[in-house]
């Protein structure tokens, strides 16, 4: 997965990593060197579905893993922002308000059931990459990176 934002503090660049970002690029970029760098990631990702191919038969047809069945995803800036804050503090409870003031410009009106839909589509798109990390929410006081 490669990362490409206007982000480019290096809490928000090692928040991209931890959230299995295999490379990160920030704007403004230089578009023969993003282009070297899908090609690298291109390559790695056809060289790892070889080295599966000569290990014998995998999984069904259905198998999430095929390349005919995998699909880009992409993260929104607030839902990046918000993975960010999260991130940035493995292991400890992320207070709802911070997660909040990390996703929206100050002076935004964020209601319960938005921040918790945000976090419902952030969730299914790190399953979905099969990124090992869960965001657990810690009812009445915000969210952990576990």
């Amino acid at each position: 997965m490669l990362f490409l934002t206007a982000l480019d503090q290096q809490h928000e660049r090692l928040a991209g990593f931890s959230a299995g970002a295999d490379d990160y690029v920030t704007k403004p970029f230089d578009t023969a060197e993003l282009l070297a760098r899908v090609g690298v990631l291109t390559r790695r990702h056809h060289e790892q579905l070889a080295h599966r191919s000569r290990r014998g038969p995998g999984p069904g047809p259905d198998a999430p893993h095929r390349p005919d069945h995998r699909r880009v995803r992409l993260l929104t800036l607030t839902e990046f922002r918000i993975l960010a804050s999260i991130t940035a503090r493995r292991g400890d409870v992320v207070r709802r308000r911070a997660v909040v003031a990390a996703g929206w410009p100050d002076g935004a009106i964020v209601h319960e059931n938005t921040l918790d839909s945000f976090l419902r589509r952030l969730r299914r798109k790190l399953e979905s990459i099969g990124a090992g990390n869960r965001i657990e929410t810690v009812r009445g006081v915000g969210f952990r990176l576990t």
